[in-house]
This record gives C-alpha cells, sequence and structure tokens, in this order.
C-alpha cells in the first residue's frame, strides 16, 4: 500500500468521527441542519451518476409563426403539435378552435385534446376564461370523468392514481377583461381533454422526469424504491443533485450502510425533509437496525419506531429548498428528524419527494 493510500484511510475516518460527550443540540440548530463538529454525510457527497436534469418544453400560444391564424372545427382535426412538436393537439367532435388577433393564444369551444407520452410528467397551462365562468370548463386525466374548475385545487384525479391538478390565479390577466390562471397536472399523463367554454390557452409548459439511472447497490450509499401502503413501488430515484442532498419530483429514498465508512457506530441519525408548507402529512419510509420498513404518514413515525427501541424527535421551521445545485426556494417548510438508538449501523429513509428535498443526512456518537 503507499503512502498516499494511509492519508487517504486516515483522512477518510477523520471526516466521519463525531464524538461527542456532551448533549447534542437539534438537528436543525444551524443553517445546514447540523450539529457543530458533526459530519453531514452520504447526502452531502454522494453523487449518482448519469442522473440527468428534467427537460422542459414549452408552446407559447401567442407565437404568430408556430401557430398561425386558423379556425379549427372538424372532429380529430390536428391543431398543431406541441412538447417540441412530438404530441398533437386535436380538436373534438362538436369542438372549435379558433388561432387569431381577436383573442389570446388559442381559444376555444368545447372538447378539445391534448396528447403525452404517457411518462412522469408536469404540465402546466396557462389559460384564460372569464371568471364566473370557470364552473363551465373541465378537464379529464387519461380518460377520467371530468373535472369541473369551480373545484377546491389542488385535487386527485379520481379512477387515475397519483395524478394531481392544482389551479393557481396567479397569472396576470391579460387582457384585464379575461381571468388567467395557472393549471397544473402531475403524474403520469397520456392525455388531458378540455371542454373549453369561451376560454383558451396562452401557453403549455411540459417537464419530464429523466430516465431512472443505473443504481450500483453493491456500493455503501445507493437510492432505492419507495413504496406505498400497498406494496407499490412509486418512485426510486431522485431529480437533481443539490448542494445538501436530493431534490425529486416523485418519491425516492435513500440507502446507507454507515459501517462500510464510519469508524463508529452512530447513537443518533439526523435528517431533512425541505417541502411545501402546509404539508405536513406525507408518507415515508423507514428502515434501521432490527426493523422491518415501515412505510408510514410523518405523523406516525415516532409511534411506528418505538416498539423496536428507537425515539424521534421532530423540529419545523421555514428556510430555505435547493432544487438543484444553484436554485434556492426561500419560503419553504424544513423538517429536521432525529432518530435515538443504539448501533444505528443501516439506515434507508426515504420521502414523497413531491418538488420536496431530502437532505443532510447527519449521524452522531455519544458516550452514555
Amino acid at each position: 500500500m503507499t503512502y498516499r493510500f494511509y492519508i487517504s484511510i486516515f483522512t477518510l475516518l477523520f471526516l466521519f468521527s463525531c464524538k461527542k460527550d456532551t448533549p447534542l443540540l437539534p438537528a436543525n440548530n444551524t443553517s445546514n441542519n447540523n450539529p457543530d463538529d458533526c459530519t453531514t454525510c452520504p447526502s452531502i457527497f454522494h453523487n449518482i451518476e448519469d442522473l440527468a436534469e428534467p427537460t422542459t418544453y414549452c408552446d407559447d400560444f401567442t407565437d404568430d409563426v408556430a401557430w398561425p391564424d386558423g379556425f379549427f372545427n372538424t372532429a380529430d382535426e390536428v391543431v398543431g403539435m406541441t412538447q417540441n412538436g412530438t404530441q398533437p393537439i386535436t380538436v373534438q367532435s362538436g369542438g372549435i378552435c379558433v388561432f387569431d388577433d381577436m383573442n389570446p393564444g388559442m381559444y376555444g369551444i368545447g372538447p378539445v385534446h391534448i396528447a403525452f407520452d404517457g411518462s412522469y410528467q408536469t404540465a402546466v397551462f396557462e389559460i384564460y376564461g372569464f371568471a364566473a365562468q370557470y364552473g363551465e370548463m373541465s378537464v379529464a386525466v387519461n380518460g377520467s370523468t371530468p373535472i369541473n374548475l369551480d373545484e377546491s385545487f389542488p385535487i386527485e384525479v379520481g379512477g387515475v392514481p397519483g395524478v394531481m391538478i392544482d389551479l393557481d390565479f396567479s397569472a396576470p390577466d391579460s387582457p384585464p377583461s379575461w381571468e388567467n390562471a395557472y393549471l397544473t397536472f402531475t403524474g403520469n399523463l397520456s392525455g388531458i381533454e378540455f371542454d373549453l367554454f369561451e376560454s383558451g390557452f396562452i401557453s403549455l409548459c411540459v417537464t419530464n422526469a429523466p430516465s431512472a439511472p443505473t443504481v450500483d447497490k453493491t456500493h455503501y450509499v445507493y437510492v432505492d424504491d419507495f413504496v406505498n401502503h400497498a406494496g407499490e413501488v412509486l418512485g426510486s430515484y431522485p431529480n437533481t443533485k443539490t448542494p445538501l442532498g436530493y431534490y425529486g419530483l416523485q418519491p425516492a429514498s435513500l440507502n446507507i450502510d454507515f459501517s462500510q465508512f464510519l469508524a463508529y457506530s452512530p447513537t443518533k441519525i439526523g435528517f431533512v425533509h425541505a417541502h411545501q408548507a402546509g404539508e405536513d402529512d406525507y408518507l415515508v419510509n423507514i428502515q434501521l437496525n432490527g426493523t422491518p420498513l415501515i412505510v408510514t404518514q410523518v405523523d406516525s413515525l415516532a409511534d411506528r419506531l418505538s416498539p423496536y427501541g428507537y425515539t424521534l424527535e421532530k423540529y419545523s421551521y421555514t428556510g430555505t429548498m435547493w432544487s438543484n445545485q444553484s436554485t434556492a426556494i426561500a419560503g419553504m417548510q424544513i423538517d429536521s428528524f432525529l432518530v435515538k438508538g443504539n448501533n444505528i449501523n443501516q439506515l434507508s429513509i426515504g420521502a414523497e419527494l413531491s418538488e420536496s428535498e431530502l437532505r443532510s443526512i447527519c449521524t452522531y456518537y455519544e458516550n452514555n
């Protein structure tokens, strides 16, 4: 073995030593959610090989070159192609689509269908209509029962598990006589059918999650499957690496074998989940030494861990969430968890990463 090898081993052991004789502060006592003198462990330094950024394609229906003037009223007539020219918009029987100078973007009456490729996507439409007539407009996703746009949002699409719709009226009204809104669909999308009522579209932006990376599950840190209450795999990888961990558009788990790189057996493990404020009862997966894989809502996690000799502390505050290496989003809820037990050498931790961040996994060792 070379001199450089010994230096590397010594440095690694030094970095991951975190022995303390005094009580520890909560895991979120500093801006990076880690107590002084403790090491932020795998979520900081572990990269996922070949993890691509999500791709986003936007269509601006007010662009007269890409979407020239036209009148479409024949059943199954193709109005144009969206999503980088891959998916058609078609008029359905009884529907009308118009591109002209009288109304912004694509104006319509009746049913219009927009195709998607069936993968996990986020589709954001900027729509417009008269405020009093939103109840006359509806959407159906993947052949679902229509949902009127005067419902209370966000809403899960009935009969299409995992697909959510949200309606946000923060879009600027243009012209002022219209009521503009952002209509967002998230999930596996194969087709959205609008029933328009003197209303239309300004734009459509579709973000596709990247293909799953090849995961080396022999490594001491790797992303793993996330499962729901029924045992179904909902997701298996985050979408981007952040300065503090991983950001995702779908559920994901992280599997860690601390015995492979720590010089001690942790007595406490901290982890952090950053997400939209108000979304408190999300689903988590956790497995520790001596426990099965526990699938539960976060508010029930302490009760589920207790029979196995573990205790849980949770701390929450408002702070910044990272969605990639450079984009920070303020005003998010930061949930910091501290699991206490003995000889915690194995950890699998996952959360519903629906536009949220799993980060700052930190280990501790205390003399009793």
